[in-house]
């Protein structure tokens, strides 16, 4: 015990040194742990930390020296040997300080989701089903929707068109022109209304008793009898009495001089005399112009100048040299010169002439139009000769295809090795037939 007291005591001393230069972090881990944890944990010293040896860690931790059992005399002396070892208590204790920090945030942070996740499990746990459908649903009620909104759009309606009829102002001018009238009429109003105001009441007189007399009618009727013999004769003086009206030879003229008076009279002096000597001829027939008009239509017509015709050199092509096309061009040639020599004595004569109308000049037809119709009717003939070629040209090839197709045929025949079914078919029937026979014959033989 001597010996080992002193090395505990140094290793106790070396302890006590490090515990009080440590004590501030130790107290405030020590806090934590028993905040973090919510369990009364006793403190160690710094050598029970540092110690790994099972004795030590079967100590009994901040223990006074009277709880300990003093050891017995008998047990026998061990000697042991303090072997320091190094540590680091900074780092282990920072090491636990960042491990009860992050537990604790782990811990904050796993509410949460533990909370979230027992909801969840509650939910699942949950039975549903669908709700029925309400009654109300299956109730007729479109029709009345569409009544209501039929009924809504009237109204509607019917109050725009009043807004629109309050808001509406009518034009500056019909403004006008009613007040106007309106001043008028009220201006006529209050002058009727002072003039009966003014004027002043008369007494109403009786009717006279000689107009109830029967005769007063036939009094009347002669008054306008006699009114009217008054008139006629009034007129008939006033036609007797009557004068023409004034001369105007008489009329007041400008005063003339002597000499230009005589000299007038002496040039028109031969007016006056009635006995003349000169007659003109004059012609009591009245002129058929409608017939003059056509008479020098015919003459415009014969005098007109008709320019030759250009002619073109004729050519030859070397499809002009076959057989058919010669026949075809000759052809052609004749009829182009007999159609020409037709228009021509048509376009020559006058027949034409009655059908032209007074206003107008007779139309000729030139040479030009007359060689256009014939090359249209000669391409149109060239067309329809083309069509022909073509339908004889597909004819002679549906019968040269038909022969080759004969030809091939039969020399596929001759140089096929296989028979046919036919020849193959007759084959068999003969040798049946005759193996049939010699069988028969044998059987009558036995």
């Amino acid at each position: 015990e001597a010996r080992r007291r002193p090395a505990g005591e140094g290793r106790a001393g070396r302890g006590g040194g490090a515990a009080r230069g440590r004590s501030p972090l130790r107290a405030v881990l020590c806090c934590r742990c028993r905040h973090a944890s919510g369990n009364k944990r006793q403190s160690r010293s710094l050598v029970d930390l540092t110690s790994d040896s099972p004795w030590d860690q079967q100590k009994p931790h901040l223990c006074p020296k009277s709880c300990l059992r003093p050891k017995s005399a008998s047990s026998p002396w061990i000697p042991s040997i303090t072997i320091p070892q190094p540590f680091k208590m900074t780092l282990r204790e920072a090491r636990k300080k960042s491990q009860l920090m992050k537990s604790y945030l782990f811990l904050e942070l796993d509410k949460p989701r533990d909370k979230r996740q027992s909801q969840d499990e509650a939910e699942c746990q949950k039975q549903f089903r669908a709700q029925p459908v309400p009654a109300h649903v299956f109730l007729p009620l479109y029709q009345e929707i569409m009544e209501q909104n039929e009924i809504r759009r009237q109204i509607a309606t019917q109050k725009r068109k009043e807004l629109l009829l309050s808001t509406q102002r009518p034009f500056s001018f019909l403004e006008k022109e009613e007040k106007r009238k309106e001043a008028i009429r009220q201006k006529f109003l209050a002058a009727a209304t002072s003039s009966e105001s003014s004027k002043p009441k008369q007494a109403s007189r009786k009717v006279p008793k000689s107009t109830y007399d029967p005769l007063l009618g036939d009094k009347l009727k002669e008054a306008e009898l006699y009114r009217e013999i008054r008139i006629q004769m009034r007129a008939k003086d006033l036609l007797e009495s009557s004068v023409a009206p004034i001369d105007t030879s008489n009329c007041r003229r400008k005063p003339q001089s002597r000499t230009a008076t005589k000299t007038k009279q002496e040039k028109l002096g031969f007016l006056q005399d009635k006995s003349f000597s000169f007659t003109p001829r004059t012609n009591p027939t009245i002129p058929d112009f409608e017939e003059l008009y056509w008479a020098f239509q015919r003459e415009a017509v014969r005098r007109q100048e008709v320019k030759e015709a250009t002619r073109n050199k004729p050519f030859k092509l070397r499809t002009s040299n076959l057989r058919s096309r010669q026949r075809q061009a000759n052809e052609r040639i004749k009829d182009s010169h007999q159609l020409s020599k037709v228009s021509m004595q048509k376009s020559r004569s006058l027949t034409a002439l009655s059908s032209l109308s007074s206003n107008t000049l007779p139309v000729h037809i030139t040479d030009a139009t007359r060689k256009r119709e014939s090359a249209i009717r000669c391409s149109q003939e060239s067309k329809k000769e083309g069509d022909k070629e073509g339908i004889y040209w597909l004819e002679e090839q549906k019968k040269k295809c038909q022969a080759i197709r004969k030809s091939v045929n039969s020399r596929a025949k001759a140089l096929d090795p296989h028979r046919s079914l036919d020849e193959t078919l007759k084959e068999k029937l003969k040798q049946n037939w005759s193996v049939s026979l010699l069988h028969r014959d044998n059987c009558l033989l036995w």
